[in-house]
């Protein structure tokens, strides 16, 4: 029990963070009028973002590392087991993967990377829009793997985990594992790991990304409406990609990108609150100098 009420909290503890009070939301010019004028974030479905692979990514890491570390088992029946329930786990999380709805709505605790600039922000010439992290309605701030897993929450903000964050996450998983399965065969409690299993890579990525220092708002659901499903079109493809609205918090503070007219942008935001009966929030110019 304890080592299972140390796991809990570590999960939940590495996907958030006490340090960060402010987020930003990279967008172009058409998304900020979406955003202000309608009141809403378009939350994606996750198997059209940008990286398609996140999750299989994560799914994966967790089966090679756990079969990694039980080669170092000297004790042939635990290994054997926890072998078992990794091939157990995988195949179940790859079902999943099918049958399970993601929606999320992407920021950064970064406002001033040119990485995320040129990627999210229309190459300098976009906005970052800035909210308070305590404003944000959600059930859980970090992966509360437990409520999560069994659809006692359904919408989560929570830190994206890099490389050793989430080495960290899967050893301390797999020494659960070993005590708790390895130790007593329970059909219960090997369904609620199973469970863990392919909820945990929400909060992983590829450490390749890790420069977007991300933070996601995940919602949750595999029984939303069809009348609560909305599609749009994507610039330079053909797909439709579904996505929910959701309602917007208060923007604290608009930045206008390095390579946008920064007096051309502050009157036309102004105008645009204004019209939209709203007070305007503070707006600033990058930090970052000006791409020639």
């Amino acid at each position: 029990m304890q080592l299972r009420d140390a796991f809990i909290k570590l999960a939940k503890e590495s996907s958030k963070s006490d340090s960060v009070n402010e987020l930003f939301h990279y967008t172009n010019s058409e998304g900020l009028l979406g955003i202000i004028k309608n009141g809403e974030f378009w939350a994606t479905h996750h198997k059209f973002h940008t990286d398609e692979t996140e999750i299989k990514y994560g799914i994966e890491l967790l089966k090679s590392k756990m079969l990694e570390y039980s080669e170092n088992e000297t004790d042939k029946t635990k290994k054997e087991v926890i072998r078992d329930f990794c091939k157990r786990a995988h195949v179940v999380s790859n079902y999943a993967q099918h049958i399970l709805d993601y929606y999320t709505v992407s920021f950064s605790s970064d406002n001033a990377s040119k990485l995320l600039w040129k990627e999210y922000g229309d190459k300098g010439k976009g906005y970052t829009l800035s909210y308070n992290i305590d404003d944000f309605d959600v059930q859980s701030t970090g992966l509360d793997i437990e409520k999560f897993s069994n659809y006692d929450i359904k919408s989560i903000l929570i830190k994206i985990c890099y490389e050793e964050e989430q080495e960290k996450i899967i050893r301390a998983f797999y020494e659960l594992i070993k005590s708790d399965i390895a130790e007593e065969t329970n059909a219960d409690l090997m369904d609620k790991y199973c469970k863990w299993y392919y909820s945990l890579p929400v909060s992983f990525k590829n450490p390749f990304y890790e420069f977007e220092n991300e933070w996601r708002i995940l919602y949750k659901t595999s029984q939303l409406s069809k009348d609560k499903i909305s599609f749009r079109s994507k610039k330079d493809e053909n797909i439709p990609i579904p996505y929910i609205k959701i309602e917007v918090i208060p923007i604290i503070k608009i930045t206008v990108g390095y390579n946008n007219d920064f007096e051309k942008s502050r009157k036309s935001l102004a105008l645009m609150f204004k019209q939209n009966n709203m007070i305007p929030p503070p707006i600033e110019h990058s930090v970052i100098h000006k791409v020639t």
